[in-house]
Order: structure tokens, then sequence, then C-alpha cells
């Protein structure tokens, strides 16, 4: 008989575990029954259970201690990994080889507010002012392409409305409230149902792509002369960026054309084929969705990555990290919570809040089946994760004070040994 043990630890943190729950078709219903915006006190639960060969295997459980000093802002620039994230052994152990995969523009409840199983989408009765008096609710989009709407610092700043998340039609029209059913990109939808995703995934702060790539890569909005690409050329641990068109680490860093580091992307599947992947690397495909760019194209090109990641040689000990720079100014129910500042600087002041909601997919042999993450991550939360696996120290505060995304994984049990197998292949173009 399987035999099911759970432990059940309660304690007040915004980097609180809380397990996913059954679906919840109703988008009202919140996540797992609790307030859509209360993420402050949520379970943690240990959930230890026999594997086929009679090995227990035991889910992750963030030390609260640690998880109460990050939300502190407790730790500074240079901080070890040690010192501000639980044990890295069994990560390290396991996963040898990270791909950033970075697309463009998304919010959540644009991409999946309808998707239900766990994920909290927006709420029934979610509306916007019109400002004529009347109220507007998000509509089902009607193309795969959408118009490109404002989405500066100061436009997703008006859509914020000081935390009411109210403001996308005001600021930016009707488009601002488009969003997609389950059925409009198949292969998504079977992909974040398949492996560990989040519904708490922020990005780093309320504004466009440059910022949020430079947090994603340097952990903070201005350009630092540190970054992940110079930590890990101090290490020794080798790094790439495939990327398409002219711009390699897109929209943010400069590095010499003739870096050894820089590749165009269509070098990028022969060496995923080969198992000649560095230990990191950032990808930029050809067809990342930022509107009017097409949800179906980019579901192609994921599609395309996982038909070779799961035949290379890389795929046991692989991590796939698929996330979205920025919200595009498509809208998003919850209110983004306060962040640890970079640094004292005066230029870091005004990162005091991460952003809007992304979406976020682990795709590894490690990846928790089916596991929907309510735990509050963001950019940096990706970085101190390439931090952790090489032992690097934190960039700035804001890393510092980040989690490494490990409750998205099962080191001990891993689901994924065995690919799973792909569905029908993505279509392409506009048509829903």
């Amino acid at each position: 008989m399987l035999h099911i043990r759970i432990t059940t630890l309660m304690f007040v943190s915004s980097f609180a575990l809380a397990c996913s729950g059954g679906s919840d078709g109703a988008n009202d219903a919140g996540f797992d029954g609790a307030s859509p915006t209360d993420a402050t006190t949520q379970d943690a639960r240990t959930i230890d259970a026999p594997s086929g060969d009679g090995h227990v295997c035991q889910t992750f459980v963030p030390d609260p201690t640690l998880a109460a000093k990050r939300v502190a802002c407790t730790f500074a620039a240079g901080a070890p990994v040690s010192a501000s994230v639980e044990d890295p052994t069994a990560a390290r152990a396991a996963i040898t080889h990270v791909i950033v995969l970075t697309h463009e523009n998304r919010s959540l409840d644009h991409m999946y507010g309808t998707i239900g199983g766990g994920i909290e989408g927006f709420p029934s009765t979610y509306t916007n002012p019109t400002g004529d008096g009347g109220t507007a609710a998000p509509t089902h989009e009607t193309t795969a392409c959408p118009a490109d709407i404002p989405h500066s610092v100061a436009a997703i700043t008006a859509e914020w409305d000081n935390g009411k998340m109210d403001g996308f039609y005001e600021t930016d029209g009707p488009g601002s409230l488009g969003y997609y059913e389950p059925t409009d990109h198949p292969f998504y939808t079977w992909l974040v149902q398949t492996f560990a995703m989040s519904d708490r995934y922020f990005c780093s702060l309320m504004g466009e792509t440059g910022h949020n790539r430079r947090f994603l890569y340097g952990a903070s909005g201005t350009q630092t002369a540190n970054n992940i690409f110079t930590e890990l050329d101090t290490a020794k641990v080798d790094w790439a960026n495939y990327y398409s068109g002219a711009d390699p680490i897109y929209n943010t860093y400069t590095f010499p054309v003739n870096s050894p580091h820089l590749h165009p992307y269509s070098a990028f599947l022969p060496a995923l084929d080969a198992g000649l992947l560095p230990p990191v690397t950032y990808l930029d495909t050809p067809s990342d969705e930022h509107p009017a760019g097409s949800i179906h194209d980019g579901e192609s090109v994921v599609y395309q990555v996982l038909q070779h990641a799961f035949k290379s040689p890389l795929w046991p000990h692989l991590a796939i990290i698929f996330n979205y720079d920025e919200g595009g100014g498509f809208f998003d129910h919850v209110n983004p919570p306060a962040a640890c500042l970079p640094s004292s600087a005066a230029a870091d002041a005004i990162y005091n809040r991460e952003g809007f909601r992304v979406p976020l997919v682990i795709i590894s042999p490690y990846s928790r089946k089916g596991y929907v993450s309510h735990v509050e991550h963001s950019h940096t939360s990706t970085l101190r994760f390439i931090e952790l696996l090489h032992d690097l120290p934190a960039i700035t505060a804001r890393d510092a004070n980040s989690d490494a995304l490990l409750d998205l994984f099962s080191f001990d049990c891993p689901d994924f040994t065995t690919p799973p197998t792909l569905p029908a292949t993505p279509t392409t173009g506009c048509t829903l």
C-alpha cells in the first residue's frame, strides 16, 4: 500500500511554499481556495512517498528562517549562496546544464488566466473603469498576433494604479484586456500542465524589456559592472548566448562581436544535439512572441527546442527555464509585491517593487510533474538558481534576497528521466 506522510509547516513569509491543489476551474476561486491576493501565509507541506524502488521521495520545504530573512532584505551584494539559500547539494548533483529561454511581453492572466488546474487566473468579477463611468471586462483574443501596446515604465505604472490593478483599459485601451483560452495555444497548455510552473513569478519591475532583462542578467535595472556573465567568467564557468538577429544579450549588455560566448541561433540546435552546450546558455529565439508576433510561432520554436532537448545527451542533467521578460502592457490582476532595493544608490531607489506576473515553466527531468508553485519568484530567482549551481556570490542585494526556484524541482525522485511524449506539432501564424 502506498504510504504518504504529510507534515504541515506554517510560517509567515511571502516566499512560503504552497503545494498545488486540484482543479479550480472557476477563475474567481483563487488558488487552492485561498484569497487570490493573500500570499503571505501559506502551508508548506512535505509529502514523503516511496518511489517505485522503495526509496522515499522528499519534496523541498523552504527554511522558514532563511525565507523570513530574504523577505526582510537581510542579505547584501556579495552574499554567498550558503548564507541565503537552502542546501544546494541536491541541485548541484542533478543539474549540470541550464538553458534560460526568454520570450517577450506576455502577462500571466493574458496567457493563462482561464486555464484553471490550480493556476490562479483572473476573477470572473474583474473589470477596469473605462473613464466614462463604465467598466470593461477581459475579452477573448481574436488573433494569435495581437497589436503591440505601450509598456513603458510610465504606462505600466499607470496600469498598476497604486495596486488596484485596474488601469489597463484607460492606459492602453481594450487591447490590454485580451486573454487566451487553453485551446488557443494547445502546446503551451500541455507544457504548463505537464511540467512545473509558477503563478507567482513576477518580472522584476513595472517597466519594459531593457530594465527587466538587466535584472535577469545583473540584478538591477541599471547596467552594473558586475553581472552573471562576469561572475561566470571569474569562476571560469563557460556560458553562451545564442541569439536571433543582430542583437546579442538582448537589449542590455554589450560584448565584442567576436566574443567566443556569442553565437547565432542557427548554431544552437546542432550544439544541443551534440551535447556541446556550455553549463549556462541564454537563448533568444527567432519567434519570441513580441507583439505583433504570434503565440503560435512562439509555441512552434519552443516545441522544436524540446524535440531536440528530449533527445540530447544533456537531457539527464538539464534544466530549461522558460520565462517571459515582462507583461507587455497586457493585464494581470495580482498586485506585485514589494522588493528589496538592489543597492543604496540613487539610481536603484525606484526598484522597490516587482513587476506584473509572467509565465514561468521549468522543463527538466527533475521538474515536479504537474506542479503549480504559489511561491513568490522573480527574474532574480532565476539568477540565484544559476548562482546556486556554480557557487557564485550575489551581484546585488536583490538577488541576494531572492529564492532559487527550488520548490519547482524534485531532485530526489525525478519524474521525467524518460521525457514525456510531445503532443501534436503546433500550428503557426495568426489564426486562433
